[in-house]
Protein backbone atom coordinates (compact mmCIF):
# COMPACT_ATOMS: atom_id res chain seq x y z
CA UNK A 1 0.00 0.00 0.00
CA UNK A 2 1.26 3.86 -1.11
CA UNK A 3 0.66 6.33 1.37
CA UNK A 4 1.71 9.52 0.15
CA UNK A 5 4.05 11.45 2.18
CA UNK A 6 4.20 15.20 1.46
CA UNK A 7 5.90 18.33 3.64
CA UNK A 8 5.72 21.61 2.88
CA UNK A 9 9.56 21.35 2.79
CA UNK A 10 9.31 18.45 -0.17
CA UNK A 11 6.88 20.29 -2.02
CA UNK A 12 8.74 23.66 -1.87
CA UNK A 13 11.89 21.98 -2.57
CA UNK A 14 10.80 20.20 -5.94
CA UNK A 15 9.26 22.88 -7.19
CA UNK A 16 12.59 24.64 -6.83
CA UNK A 17 14.36 21.78 -8.19
CA UNK A 18 11.41 21.64 -11.46
CA UNK A 19 11.89 25.34 -11.82
CA UNK A 20 15.69 25.00 -11.72
CA UNK A 21 15.77 22.40 -14.30
CA UNK A 22 13.34 23.82 -16.52
CA UNK A 23 16.05 27.16 -16.71
CA UNK A 24 19.08 25.11 -17.41
CA UNK A 25 16.59 23.59 -20.54
CA UNK A 26 16.20 26.96 -21.44
CA UNK A 27 19.99 28.12 -21.26
CA UNK A 28 20.68 24.77 -23.38
CA UNK A 29 18.54 26.33 -26.09
CA UNK A 30 18.90 29.67 -26.41
CA UNK A 31 20.95 31.53 -28.66
CA UNK A 32 21.12 34.34 -26.86
CA UNK A 33 24.74 33.83 -24.53
CA UNK A 34 26.90 36.61 -25.98
CA UNK A 35 25.05 38.94 -28.05
CA UNK A 36 26.84 41.10 -31.14
CA UNK A 37 26.87 45.20 -31.95
CA UNK A 38 23.39 45.48 -33.38
CA UNK A 39 22.99 45.62 -37.12
CA UNK A 40 20.04 46.08 -39.74
CA UNK A 41 18.01 43.90 -40.72
CA UNK A 42 17.74 43.11 -44.63
CA UNK A 43 20.97 46.08 -45.57
CA UNK A 44 18.30 48.65 -44.15
CA UNK A 45 20.35 51.48 -42.22
CA UNK A 46 17.65 53.88 -41.73
CA UNK A 47 16.81 54.45 -37.92
CA UNK A 48 12.90 52.82 -38.43
CA UNK A 49 14.26 49.55 -39.84
CA UNK A 50 14.52 46.94 -36.94
CA UNK A 51 18.05 46.63 -35.79
CA UNK A 52 19.11 42.79 -34.46
CA UNK A 53 21.67 41.48 -33.04
CA UNK A 54 23.90 38.25 -34.08
CA UNK A 55 24.09 35.78 -31.25
CA UNK A 56 25.83 32.80 -30.35
CA UNK A 57 24.46 30.51 -27.19
CA UNK A 58 26.26 27.14 -26.36
CA UNK A 59 25.22 25.25 -29.60
CA UNK A 60 23.32 27.63 -31.57
CA UNK A 61 23.52 31.16 -33.19
CA UNK A 62 21.87 33.92 -35.04
CA UNK A 63 23.19 36.14 -37.49
CA UNK A 64 21.81 38.66 -39.85
CA UNK A 65 22.35 37.54 -43.35
CA UNK A 66 21.99 39.95 -46.63
CA UNK A 67 19.67 38.04 -48.55
CA UNK A 68 17.58 35.84 -45.77
CA UNK A 69 17.79 38.59 -43.19
CA UNK A 70 17.58 36.78 -39.79
CA UNK A 71 18.58 33.22 -39.31
CA UNK A 72 18.92 31.11 -36.41
CA UNK A 73 20.26 27.53 -36.09
CA UNK A 74 23.18 25.12 -34.70
CA UNK A 75 26.41 25.24 -35.45
CA UNK A 76 27.49 21.69 -34.29
CA UNK A 77 26.30 20.35 -37.14
CA UNK A 78 28.82 16.67 -36.19
CA UNK A 79 28.03 17.34 -32.03
CA UNK A 80 31.07 17.38 -30.52
CA UNK A 81 32.93 16.11 -33.51
CA UNK A 82 32.47 19.38 -35.33
CA UNK A 83 35.80 20.60 -36.24
CA UNK A 84 36.97 23.74 -33.52
CA UNK A 85 37.35 26.24 -35.79
CA UNK A 86 33.52 25.76 -36.04
CA UNK A 87 32.47 24.64 -32.52
CA UNK A 88 35.54 25.70 -30.13
CA UNK A 89 36.74 22.78 -27.80
CA UNK A 90 36.09 25.06 -24.42
CA UNK A 91 32.35 25.10 -25.23
CA UNK A 92 31.84 21.48 -26.29
CA UNK A 93 33.39 20.83 -22.83
CA UNK A 94 31.35 23.81 -21.34
CA UNK A 95 27.98 21.53 -23.50
CA UNK A 96 29.19 18.25 -21.62
CA UNK A 97 29.01 19.46 -18.27
CA UNK A 98 25.58 21.38 -18.16
CA UNK A 99 24.35 18.45 -20.29
CA UNK A 100 25.25 16.75 -17.35
CA UNK A 101 23.90 19.00 -14.77
CA UNK A 102 20.88 19.16 -16.96
CA UNK A 103 20.38 15.44 -16.60
CA UNK A 104 21.48 14.90 -12.96
CA UNK A 105 18.76 17.27 -12.10
CA UNK A 106 16.30 15.58 -14.39
CA UNK A 107 17.03 12.56 -12.67
CA UNK A 108 16.33 14.05 -8.92
CA UNK A 109 12.93 15.51 -9.82
CA UNK A 110 11.99 12.35 -10.79
CA UNK A 111 13.48 10.85 -8.02
CA UNK A 112 11.58 13.50 -5.96
CA UNK A 113 8.26 12.74 -7.32
CA UNK A 114 9.19 8.41 -6.19
CA UNK A 115 9.94 10.13 -2.55
CA UNK A 116 5.75 10.35 -2.06
CA UNK A 117 5.62 7.08 -1.89
CA UNK A 118 9.13 5.74 -0.29
CA UNK A 119 11.23 7.42 2.00
CA UNK A 120 14.28 5.44 1.45
CA UNK A 121 16.19 2.97 -1.27
CA UNK A 122 18.52 0.54 -0.62
CA UNK A 123 18.61 1.69 3.69
CA UNK A 124 19.40 5.28 2.01
CA UNK A 125 17.53 8.60 2.44
CA UNK A 126 15.78 9.55 -1.15
CA UNK A 127 16.16 13.06 -0.38
CA UNK A 128 19.57 12.59 0.89
CA UNK A 129 20.53 10.96 -2.56
CA UNK A 130 18.56 13.19 -4.39
CA UNK A 131 20.69 16.46 -2.51
CA UNK A 132 23.96 14.85 -3.07
CA UNK A 133 22.72 14.50 -6.99
CA UNK A 134 21.95 18.09 -6.75
CA UNK A 135 25.33 18.98 -5.58
CA UNK A 136 26.99 17.52 -8.32
CA UNK A 137 24.20 18.83 -10.79
CA UNK A 138 24.97 22.15 -9.36
CA UNK A 139 29.08 21.69 -9.89
CA UNK A 140 28.63 20.47 -13.16
CA UNK A 141 26.40 23.64 -14.36
CA UNK A 142 29.10 25.70 -12.35
CA UNK A 143 31.82 24.62 -14.32
CA UNK A 144 30.02 25.30 -17.78
CA UNK A 145 29.27 28.87 -16.83
CA UNK A 146 33.01 29.09 -16.39
CA UNK A 147 34.17 27.30 -19.56
CA UNK A 148 31.84 29.12 -22.19
CA UNK A 149 34.07 32.50 -21.55
CA UNK A 150 37.05 30.35 -21.84
CA UNK A 151 36.03 30.26 -25.28
CA UNK A 152 35.64 33.46 -26.52
CA UNK A 153 39.05 33.81 -27.84
CA UNK A 154 37.98 31.52 -30.74
CA UNK A 155 37.89 32.49 -34.28
CA UNK A 156 33.74 32.60 -34.29
CA UNK A 157 33.34 34.97 -31.27
CA UNK A 158 35.91 36.78 -32.79
CA UNK A 159 34.01 37.50 -36.19
CA UNK A 160 30.93 38.49 -33.79
CA UNK A 161 32.76 40.31 -31.21
CA UNK A 162 35.34 42.30 -33.15
CA UNK A 163 39.30 41.12 -33.39
CA UNK A 164 40.06 42.71 -29.44
CA UNK A 165 38.08 39.22 -28.30
CA UNK A 166 39.65 36.87 -25.93
CA UNK A 167 39.12 34.70 -22.93
CA UNK A 168 36.85 36.80 -20.15
CA UNK A 169 36.66 39.80 -22.21
CA UNK A 170 33.73 39.46 -25.33
CA UNK A 171 35.09 43.05 -26.75
CA UNK A 172 32.17 44.63 -28.49
CA UNK A 173 29.72 41.93 -27.57
CA UNK A 174 27.62 41.63 -24.36
CA UNK A 175 26.47 39.02 -22.27
CA UNK A 176 22.87 37.97 -23.36
CA UNK A 177 19.74 38.95 -22.31
CA UNK A 178 16.47 39.41 -23.71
Amino acid sequence: MCYVIITSGSLVWFLCTLVADMLIAAALVTPRWLLGPAQPVNGHSSVSSSQRHSSVGIYTRCKVMHQVGYHCGRFDLDGLATDSSVYPSEWKVAMFFISLGFALLSVTVLLTLLTCCRQSAFGKSIHNMTACAQVVSGISVMLALFLHPMGWGAARVQRLCGPEAEPFYPADCSIGRY
